[in-house]
C-alpha cells in the first residue's frame, strides 16, 4: 500500500505496535538515517545508488510505504515525543551496536555487570539500568549515522526484518534542510494569514457592540455567546449614548460656572484712609 497521506512519526509508530505481542519480542524497530553533512536525506541518496540490495529486494513487499511522514527530526525527538503523545515508556533510542548485540542476544537471560567486592560504580549502575530498560522494550529506534558502512546498514535491517522476535519493521530517513526550511516558510504563512484574518474580523466587529439584552428565548448575553443566532449587533448601546449626553451635560454646565465667575467684578481702588462717616469721598 502506498499513500501520500500526511502521517506524524508518532502515529506511524502507534499504527505498528500490537498490544498481543509477547513480553519476549519487539513489537517494532524503526531504523532512522541521519541527516548528511550537506543537509541531504540520506536514505533517498542510498536507494538510488543501489547500495542496499538486500532491502531494495524486500521493498516490493511491504506492507505501507508512506511517502509523507512529518516531525520526523531525529531518533530523540521521536522518541521523546512519543513518549509525550501515548505516556508509553518501553519505547528507547540505541545505536546499530547497540541493536546488533540485542539481536545476538535474544534467547539469553540478561546478564548484569557486578565487581568483586560487591560494590558498583556509577557507570556501572547506569549500565546495568540501561540493559534492563532495553530488555523490556516494546519498540526500538535505532539511530544510524549516516557515515555508517552502507552493507551494514543493509545488513541489520534485513536481519530484523527475517528475525521472528521483531513483529515490525520501519525505515525511514531525517529530513533534510531544504524540506526543513520549505516547512518553516509555509508554516509562516499560513500563520501570517490567520493573524490577518484576525486582524480583519476585530476590526469589522470594533464599531459595533453587543446588546446586552435578553432575547426572545430568555437568554441573556452570556448565555447568548452559545447561540450566535440570538446575537445583534448594533453601533452604539444605550450606555455608551447615555455616557456620551452626560459628558455633553457636565461640559455644558462647567463652562457655563466658569464664565459666571469670570463676569463677577470686586474692588479695583485702594487708598490708605478711608473717609470720614457721613461725608461723601
Amino acid at each position: 500500500m502506498r499513500t501520500s497521506k500526511s502521517l506524524a512519526a508518532s502515529d506511524l509508530l502507534l499504527d505498528v505496535l500490537s498490544e498481543e505481542a509477547e513480553d519476549s519480542s519487539l513489537e517494532a524497530v524503526v531504523f532512522l538515517l541521519g541527516r548528511n553533512k550537506d543537509g541531504s536525506e540520506s536514505l533517498s541518496q542510498l536507494a538510488s545508488s543501489n547500495a542496499l540490495p538486500k532491502i531494495a529486494v524486500k521493498y516490493g513487499h511491504a506492507d505501507a510505504i508512506h511517502h509523507n511522514v512529518k516531525d520526523v527530526k531525529s531518533a530523540s525527538v521521536f522518541v521523546r515525543e512519543f513518549k509525550e503523545k501515548t505516556g508509553l515508556k518501553t519505547v528507547h533510542s540505541v545505536t546499530l551496536d547497540e541493536f546488533k548485540g540485542i539481536m545476538s542476544s535474544q534467547d539469553e537471560p540478561i546478564k548484569f555487570e557486578v565487581s568483586e567486592n560487591g560494590l558498583l560504580s556509577k557507570t556501572q549502575k547506569a549500565l546495568n539500568h540501561r540493559t534492563a530498560l532495553l530488555a523490556e522494550a516494546k519498540a526500538l529506534v535505532v539511530d544510524i549515522d549516516p557515515s555508517t558502512c552502507p552493507s551494514a546498514i543493509d545488513k541489520a535491517v534485513d536481519s530484523a526484518i527475517d528475525s521472528d522476535s521483531v513483529k515490525s519493521v520501519v525505515l525511514a530517513s531525517v529530513r533534510s534542510l531544504e524540506e526543513v526550511k520549505l516547512e518553516r516558510m509555509m508554516a509562516n504563512k499560513e500563520m501570517q494569514k490567520r493573524m490577518e484574518s484576525d486582524a480583519r474580523r476585530f476590526l469589522e466587529g470594533s464599531s459595533r457592540r453587543r446588546l446586552e439584552e435578553e432575547n426572545d428565548d430568555g437568554q441573556n448575553d452570556d448565555q447568548a455567546n452559545e447561540n450566535l443566532s440570538s446575537i445583534a449587533y448594533v453601533s452604539m448601546t444605550p450606555n455608551i449614548m447615555a455616557g456620551l449626553l452626560f459628558w455633553v451635560m457636565f461640559a455644558s454646565v462647567a463652562f457655563l460656572g466658569i464664565s459666571c465667575l469670570g463676569m463677577i467684578q470686586g474692588q479695583d481702588v485702594y487708598v490708605k484712609k478711608m473717609p470720614s462717616i457721613g461725608r461723601e469721598a
